[in-house]
């Protein structure tokens, strides 16, 4: 069935609870900031968007860059979010996380969209399972660092062991790095695909707005 019109509704309901409003992932790294030693919720949101368009499928500027929540062919869909942390410290926590989404026009009307356990100190991050990588650049970038970890794709499941920020060498000069292996369980022509991942990068620091990676 043909759509008849041309319209875009992105979060026409939304719930969502946060404690003291904290922000998950502030526009640098993915570091939440310290609220209290001990476990706290860092949230739980439910949201519902719907999709309209002129042709058979969406415009692909509609479901691109979605991390595979949404397809060619949806018309509504419905996510559920929530993730929780225990704080040993303020520069150490454990991470748990997990959300799913339903939807028409895909053939797994409800699958998973991500479902990880996660440890962060301030010079190792450890994640176990499948969590959608943090976006950069408000989302204007596909690919932000690398081509593997795109918006294109749902979150592999696998184990990273990564930095969690730079480590400076000085206040010009740092290494990024990262290492990981995932296993790839979906419905796919070469069953039981493994994808190996490294990163390792030179930061340098310009001045404090500018750096070079």
């Amino acid at each position: 069935m043909k759509k008849q019109i041309l319209i875009l509704l992105l979060l026409p309901f939304s719930l969502l609870f946060s404690q003291e409003n904290k922000i998950l992932n502030p526009e640098s790294y993915d570091i939440k900031p310290f609220v209290k030693e001990g476990l706290i919720i860092d949230n739980i949101s439910l949201t519902a968007m719907g999709f309209g368009a002129t042709g058979d499928n969406l415009p692909f500027w509609m479901y691109r860059n979605t991390n595979g929540r949404i397809d060619a062919e949806t018309n509504v869909a419905g996510l559920l979010q929530g993730s929780i942390s225990y704080y040993f410290s303020d520069k150490s926590y454990f991470e748990f996380g997990a959300s799913a989404i339903a939807s028409d026009g895909n053939k797994e009307a409800l699958r998973r969209d991500e479902l990880y356990l996660s440890y962060v100190n301030p010079w190792l991050k450890v994640t176990l399972g499948s969590k959608t990588p943090f976006e950069e650049y408000q989302g204007l970038s596909v690919v932000a660092k690398d081509f593997l970890l795109s918006g294109n794709a749902r979150a592999l499941p696998g184990l990273i062991v990564e930095a969690p920020e730079p480590f400076m060498l000085s206040k010009t000069f740092g290494i990024d790095w990262g290492i990981a292996h995932y296993e790839l369980n979906d419905e796919r022509y070469v069953d039981n695909t493994k994808v190996h991942y490294k990163r390792l990068a030179l930061v340098v620091n310009l001045d404090s707005k500018n750096q070079f990676v």
